[in-house]
């Protein structure tokens, strides 16, 4: 099970530059499926997308 951190990292690697990228990332199921994050990291994902609201 992956961390809010490992997470957001994994976005930045792919390419995400600034917070609203992120975001955009972690709104999309797709995209996120696609990095390897999955249903058992959901409450990872939830917390990812409030450290990153909370930085932009």
């Amino acid at each position: 099970m992956k961390t809010a951190q490992d997470i957001i990292d994994l976005i930045k690697e792919a390419g995400a530059e600034d917070a609203q990228s992120i975001r955009a990332t972690l709104e999309d199921g797709a995209a996120l499926l696609a990095l390897g994050i999955t249903d058992e990291d959901q409450e990872a994902v939830e917390l990812a997308h409030d450290l990153i609201s909370h930085e932009a």
